[in-house]
């Protein structure tokens, strides 16, 4: 994972929702006309989804990850200590400094590479909050597709009507300012 990732997924993530929810709308409407495949269909385009959220926000935990266990690298060379620590990038910086590294060197560029990881994470993070209403909607749209056959494709259906008015009241936050 480079330092780009987290924030390139989430944003390919945000940016791909509306084609998502429009291919969905399509897939359902060819599942309700009875096309063949347009349910396996539907299920490809929902499980696309579901795994582009989770590589995104898993790319953003370790994001995250990576830029508290670069600082805490830097602040072992930076202190000299030489215990074993957990992460393996800290275990490294305190073999170096038991073998006598010269850690006023390697610290800087450590500091360095944890900023510029944490402010991936953050971009990353951001982008993700900010288009949260997106996301939702795009996930109740998921699920709404999902429970339509069962309910004879009528969108006033109990089974249905609630998760399709949290459907619309998300795409009502999506689109206010």
């Amino acid at each position: 994972m480079s330092i780009a990732t987290a924030p390139t997924l989430a944003r390919k993530l945000v940016k791909s929702t509306g084609y998502i929810r429009q291919q969905l709308h399509a897939a359902s409407k060819a599942e309700q006309n009875r096309t063949p495949g347009a349910t396996a269909e539907r299920q490809r385009i929902t499980a696309t989804f579901a795994r582009a959220a989770d590589a995104a926000e898993s790319a953003t935990r370790q994001a995250e990850r990576n830029a508290q266990d670069l600082d805490r690298a830097s602040l072992i060379l930076k202190g000299g200590i030489t215990t074993r620590q957990p992460s393996p990038m800290a275990n490294l910086c305190a073999y170096a400094a038991r073998l006598g590294a010269d850690g006023a060197s390697l610290a800087p560029a450590l500091d360095h590479l944890a900023t510029r990881a944490a402010e991936a994470a953050d971009r990353a993070r951001s982008r993700l909050e900010d288009a949260d209403d997106d996301l939702v909607a795009t996930a109740l749209l998921c699920g709404l597709t999902a429970r339509l056959p069962e309910a004879g494709f009528d969108l006033k259906a109990p089974a249905v009507k609630g998760i399709r008015a949290d459907y619309l009241a998300a795409m009502n936050r999506r689109t206010k300012p």
